[in-house]
């Protein structure tokens, strides 16, 4: 049968074939480069900003990047975050390391990517949306009164761990933090927001740590 056109339908269906194969990666790139944190809302201050490690070395330096660390006084001179950046439609995994020096200066940060599959990092996007993790209170992630015994009282913590999320869209940051969550959790369990920060910090570190780079 001849289509309109002279072109059988068998020929007009290979051309609206090829057309399909050679616009499939495009509208692949497209959808991981305009891969969005719709929740992303930046709270940092220009103060913070200019304090910010994440923020210094890599604004308007990656479209989209998760950065996480874990800070303590036991460890107060070093500092080092787990990174998952999306950069011109290719997502890495990496890691930024400095060292406070006796001059108390920090040395120059060294930083290292490799490249990673674009559809376990875009889950982890996907998911820092719908757990509505970035929607938790910053002020109840830092109530530390309760009440024991019918009086309310100030619980406290002096070495514990504060965790730490920097999401940085071009050159706007958002920060979501907690000091000791497991511990003021258990001393304040009326507090619910700790719990779903937990939630969250635990998921991310086991995917962020089955990540794995993809050959060159």
């Amino acid at each position: 049968m001849i289509a309109e056109g002279g072109l059988s339908i068998a020929e007009v269906a290979k051309k609206i074939y090829r057309v399909m194969l050679l616009s499939l990666p495009v509208l692949c790139l497209a959808s991981i480069t305009n891969a969005q944190i719709k929740s992303f809302k930046a709270n940092a201050s220009e103060v913070q900003k200019t304090e910010s490690v994440i923020y210094k070395n890599f604004a308007n330096e990656c479209d989209l990047m998760i950065a996480y660390t874990r800070e303590s006084f036991w460890w107060g001179d070093y500092k080092y975050y787990d990174l998952m950046a999306l950069n011109k439609g290719i997502w890495y995994k990496g890691y930024l390391s400095s060292q406070l020096l006796k001059s108390g200066k920090w040395t120059y940060p060294k930083v290292r990517f490799k490249k990673i599959d674009p559809d376990s990092a875009k889950a982890i996007v996907d998911y820092v949306d719908s757990s509505g993790f970035l929607m938790l209170s910053r002020d109840s992630l830092r109530i530390t009164d309760g009440i024991v015994g019918g009086k309310r009282y100030t619980h406290s913590l002096s070495d514990g761990v504060n965790y730490k999320f920097q999401i940085l869209v071009k050159n706007e940051l958002e920060t979501i933090e907690a000091y000791a969550p497991d511990f003021f959790l258990e001393k304040i369990p009326e507090i619910k927001t700790r719990a779903e920060f937990i939630k969250f910090r635990d998921w991310f570190e086991l995917k962020y740590m089955a990540l794995e780079p993809i050959d060159e």
